[in-house]
């Protein structure tokens, strides 16, 4: 991966190099890469004033007051992506209602699953997401209007709590959180085998489950005995989509 010319240039002040390299290292060494961004992002890349602030903010420790920092500056430059990751960070409600009037000026001239991606950071402000949710569905997100249709099921589900609904919100609270089409769901599917879910989407996926429904699932459900010494490594108990509505039906009141 250590590309001498380009570990010179970077050394030498390209920001571009030193942009490359903070990309490189980002997948196993997020120190380094970190170290390159924040050179970058001194030289005035917004691209490395975001990345490093996702880096700051996605840590297993998360520094959130140097990811506000980096996104602050990307934003007062006119980055989108920075304008929702304030959104994200922000604690205090005059700034996260001013970040979204911010991104609102902007995001009606992007791509639709950029509206979609914005909608999703405002689950404070539901009638504001419903507003977006839907000119994305418009502009073709497919993610968009699966999101709709889980929205329009959970209000039913509400008033009427069938299997049928339940076993609907399940499979598109599955779709939307792996972003894989509805069809390769069924009750025999198997999460890491069929679909390829690895720990962190597990954990994503109890949580959006959890969500979608008002529930709380407790841990001993969905976790078995981490009998390994890494506190990242976890046991998952729910192996398909079968297990998973059953350990659901049991908390839905």
């Amino acid at each position: 991966m250590r590309d001498e010319h380009l570990v010179k240039e970077a050394e030498a002040g390209d920001v571009d190099s030193q942009f490359e390299l903070g990309m490189r290292y980002s997948i196993d060494n997020h120190e380094e890469s970190k170290k390159w961004f924040e050179k970058a992002a001194e030289n005035g890349s917004v691209d490395a004033m975001v990345e490093l602030a996702g880096l700051c903010e996605s840590d297993e420790t998360p520094d959130t007051e140097s990811a506000i920092k980096w996104y602050l500056r990307a934003a007062e430059k006119g980055s989108f992506a920075a304008m929702v990751g304030l959104i994200r960070c922000y604690n205090d409600r005059a700034e996260i209602e001013k970040w979204i009037t911010e991104a609102e000026k902007v995001v009606s001239n992007l791509d639709a699953e950029s509206i979609f991606y914005f909608a999703n950071t405002l689950g404070d402000y539901p009638e504001k997401a419903m507003k977006w949710y839907a000119i994305s569905s418009k502009r073709g997100c497919e993610w968009a209007k699966l999101k709709l249709e889980l929205i329009s099921l959970t209000k039913e589900f509400d008033s009427n709590k069938t299997d049928s609904l339940l076993i609907q919100i399940i499979v598109k609270t599955i779709a939307l959180c792996l972003e894989i089409p509805e069809k390769r769901i069924s009750m025999d599917t198997t999460f890491d085998s069929d679909l390829g879910a690895d720990n962190l989407d597990m954990f994503e996926l109890i949580y959006s489950q959890e969500e979608a429904l008002g529930i709380q699932i407790p841990d001993d459900e969905s976790l078995g005995e981490n009998d390994i010494d890494d506190e990242s490594w976890y046991n998952f108990k729910i192996k398909t989509v079968k297990e998973l509505v059953s350990v659901v039906k049991r908390y839905v009141s």
